[in-house]
């Protein structure tokens, strides 16, 4: 996503925001990757000192943070990740559950597009 960011800066804004924790240690853990020991958030403070991990990927795009009632995570099923275009307000790109089903392609040739007819 950092070069999709950086090839198309100038035509779209980019975000990220870090929902509830999807693999907590307290529930559906899963092993073997560099934040396996992250906690449930019992705070909203907890979520977000737990999204300052995502400064290390270096993005170059505004982290924001779910409101701990969890409005954008249930409104945009995005749990655990997933990756959307939105124009005008309106959803023009929905990508599936992600890591695994991310379609980074699909976001580049949407935003090809766009760009092409503007």
């Amino acid at each position: 996503m950092k070069k999709i960011i950086h090839d198309f800066s100038d035509i779209a804004d980019f975000v990220t925001i870090y929902i509830r924790e999807a693999h907590p240690v307290e529930g559906w853990q899963v092993f073997g990757h560099r934040f396996e020991d992250m906690k449930d958030h019992k705070t909203l403070e907890d979520r977000v000192e737990a999204a300052k991990f995502l400064r290390d990927f270096d993005l170059k795009c505004p982290i924001l943070v779910d409101p701990f009632d969890n409005q954008n995570g249930l409104q945009y099923a995005a749990v655990p990740e997933r990756l959307y275009i939105l124009y005008d307000h309106t959803v023009m790109y929905f990508g599936a559950v992600g890591p695994e089903n991310y379609k980074p392609d699909a976001v580049r040739s949407w935003l090809n597009c766009f760009r092409n007819e503007g």
